[in-house]
């Protein structure tokens, strides 16, 4: 008895020391993944400040930290004084709103002839639509090599294909901004012929030679309500081209330019330099003033333009600095309209729920570093292998792989998935208060709000939708 007691428990002793063996084992190789999940923590940290802070050679990216607005400030009136201040979804409504015009990508802003609205799409067309909006058809195209097989709908081919951006009908021609040639000219009447003018040779004595020889990312265009051959230009960036304008707006740098330019006498000036991605330009309704929007510091300047006339065109007095006019608005401001003395703010993102994720990394310049950096180098390794391991040794074209390469290349991707809110905010322009907010929870990216002149129907474009919506005001 005592013999089968002891081979129990010999047998009990092998079993426990079997089980604890089994856990020895088992909590040994948990801790081993859990060893090598944390050194590979580390070596992808250690990749991640590594490509934060390493400069590229190619792609001049540093973040700088910067301070967003204070929200609830900017949209204050709807809580503090809701019969003065109204908050609508029209663009959401199909009551209201009208969605026209789909597969035309990108119609970033309007202008108008008298008979017809015209505007610019990114895939480098401009379109003219009838003055009762049943039809939108070709104008013109800047680029003299772009055709509709290399160019419709290839919204990533700017530098072959233009991007108008700005435009305004003056004198019986339409002027136009392409984000890469600056200004030309296209006549109205007969030819519909254009013709660039060389803002950079009208600068000549103003500009440094390195300035000279930076890529201007040219945007708007408005013309003096006086000197009638006066226009100023808006330069969101010396640092970027249209190809990579995402970019810009990440970094929170400051390169960009207010020009004026003498059509007539052939010469220009610098009005402000420093600019925070100087975008959208509008006169004053009492053509007082020049207002000019800087995206990344979610602000509207104004030039007090007779002052600057009388400093470039006598010797009274010196010429003005841009002055604040909105600040801390609900976003960044694209372009804008002035109608019966109220201005019309375009907003990609409007922040009418608080702050979104690019807020909340303004102060951390090191992550927008690693973020912007990691896309310019993914962008290369798509296309060593889309380029030389397919098209080159295999003969396979991939759409797909060329798609997801200019979307890193460009910054675009950080578009991608995302269901922007966009909005358009309505300030009183003698009292700078916000009056209204038209908004949408369903779409987003919107660049300019433009009355209707005939209709008083707002026009809304978008620099990424493919349609134009036609809210009805009243």
């Amino acid at each position: 008895m005592a013999e089968k007691s002891s081979k129990i428990t010999s047998k009990s002793s092998k079993v426990t020391s079997k089980s604890s063996e089994s856990k020895n084992n088992s909590s040994g190789l948990l801790w081993s993944i859990i060893k090598l999940l944390l050194s590979q923590s580390y070596f992808v940290l250690f990749i991640s400040i590594f490509i934060a802070f390493v400069p590229l050679k190619d792609f001049p990216f540093n973040a700088q930290s910067y301070d967003t607005p204070d929200y609830e400030k900017s949209l204050a009136p709807f809580h503090q004084q809701p019969q003065t201040a109204k908050l609508s979804y029209k663009l959401d409504d199909p009551k209201l709103t009208r969605k026209l015009f789909y597969n035309h990508p990108g119609p970033e802003a309007f202008t108008y002839d008298g008979s017809n609205i015209y505007t610019g799409l990114a895939d480098g067309r401009i379109m003219v639509i009838d003055s009762s909006l049943t039809k939108i058809e070709l104008f013109t195209r800047l680029s003299s090599n772009a055709t509709a097989e290399k160019c419709d709908n290839q919204i990533h081919r700017t530098e072959e294909c233009g991007r108008p951006l700005g435009l305004e009908v003056h004198n019986n021609r339409l002027y136009v901004i392409d984000s890469i040639d600056g200004l030309y000219s296209v006549d109205l009447m007969k030819t519909k012929q254009s013709h660039q003018i060389p803002v950079k040779a009208y600068l000549a004595n103003v500009l440094s030679e390195e300035e000279s020889s930076k890529d201007f990312l040219f945007n708007d265009i408005r013309f003096d309500p006086v000197k009638k051959n006066l226009c100023y230009i808006t330069v969101s960036t010396t640092r970027y081209k249209m190809g990579q304008l995402p970019f810009s707006l990440l970094e929170h740098e400051n390169s960009g330019l207010l020009l004026a330019i003498d059509l007539e006498h052939k010469n220009g000036s610098i009005i402000a330099k420093d600019l925070y991605f100087a975008n959208g330009a509008e006169i004053s309704s009492d053509d007082q003033y020049l207002y000019v929007a800087q995206s990344t510091t979610y602000s509207v300047s104004k030039l007090n333009l007779k002052q600057f006339r009388e400093s470039i065109y006598s010797s009274k007095g010196v010429q003005p600095k841009l002055e604040p006019f909105l600040t801390d608005l609900p976003g960044e401001p694209d372009n804008l309209h002035t109608n019966n003395g109220k201005i019309y703010v375009s907003f990609a993102l409007i922040r009418l729920n608080g702050p979104v994720i690019s807020d909340y990394l303004a102060k951390v310049p090191i992550v927008r570093n690693f973020i912007a950096k990691s896309f310019h180098i993914l962008s290369k390794v798509i296309y060593f292998i889309r380029q030389t391991l397919l098209e080159n040794r295999l003969n396979y074209k991939s759409d797909l792989l060329k798609d997801l390469e200019n979307k890193f290349y460009s910054g675009h991707i950080v578009y991608s998935g995302v269901k922007a809110k966009g909005g358009i905010a309505i300030y009183d322009e003698n009292t700078r208060k916000l009056v209204e907010v038209i908004a949408s929870n369903e779409f987003g990216f919107l660049s300019h709000a433009y009355i209707h002149p005939k209709t008083k129907d707002l026009l809304v474009g978008s620099f990424k939708n493919d349609f134009i919506s036609v809210v009805k005001l009243n």
